[in-house]
């Protein structure tokens, strides 16, 4: 028996199955964005029938095992040994948070587009040459990033009015005075390009909140200057803890 041959099919074969598995049993959601699934399933499939192909490949090959050999098997044994319970803070702590500020870098195209629509929509309607004030806004899975980059980029026009969403809880050291960030982690194509996607809020319970904890916030928008810039800032009148969502990220 040719046992090099035997672990190479064998690795296909535990590949193809990971592949599947996780998209399968849903944990795919907590690495990548819903759009590569597709993508995945494909490559899945396609070493299942490299796998089944091969059974009949008669072809001789070397019994001989290398040290490069080990490569293979290394993202099989990393797999048991990833946590992805803790990426908000690790993402928080690499990238930092975006509160609401008006710049788009890292946003996908397709949600500034829609946002632009938004915006243009809005705009369709005048009222003494000033845009509709909206008295409530409400954020879903949906809507949210492209809701934050319209009110971002028209602030004036939201000033006062009341916003409802979901999201975890984050504080720091430099966060201080009543104030904590409530948001929710935006992803592209995979976790590696998660942010921290949210506003600054300032509530007099805050001592009461626990970090990363999920709550619903219900809240006035008025404005402060952060990093020299013109920010929401979310006067919270209500919060409600919720239970996680199943899908923590918003895309």
């Amino acid at each position: 028996m040719n046992f090099k041959k035997q672990f190479e099919r064998l690795m296909i074969l535990s590949y193809a199955i990971i592949m599947l598995f996780v998209v399968f049993s849903g944990l795919i959601s907590q690495f990548v964005h819903p759009r590569m699934i597709p993508y995945i399933i494909t490559c899945g499939i396609i070493l299942l029938v490299f796998f089944v192909t091969d059974t009949f490949n008669k072809k001789v090959v070397s019994n001989r095992f290398v040290k490069s050999d080990i490569i293979y098997i290394l993202p099989i044994i990393l797999i048991f040994f990833v946590n992805n319970g803790d990426l908000s803070a690790i993402v928080i702590a690499n990238k930092g948070i975006n509160v609401g500020k008006s710049s788009t870098e890292n946003i996908e195209s397709n949600d500034i587009k829609k946002a632009t629509e938004i915006t243009n929509e809005l705009d369709k309607v005048e009222l003494k040459d000033e845009r509709i004030k909206i008295k409530k806004i409400v954020i879903d899975d949906s809507n949210y990033v492209q809701t934050i980059i319209d009110i971002s980029e028209n602030l004036d026009s939201y000033i006062g009015s009341e916003i409802s969403f979901d999201g975890f809880v984050y504080r720091d050291d430099s966060i201080t005075n009543n104030n904590f960030v409530a948001g929710r982690l935006t992803i592209n194509c995979c976790t590696a390009d998660a942010q921290l996607f949210g506003y600054l809020c300032k509530y007099t319970g805050y001592a009461q909140l626990k970090d990363e904890e999920w709550v619903n916030i219900t809240a006035k928008i008025e404005t402060i200057i952060f990093e020299g810039k013109k920010i929401p800032y979310l006067n919270v009148g209500q919060v409600k803890i919720i239970d996680a969502p199943k899908d923590e990220y918003v895309y």
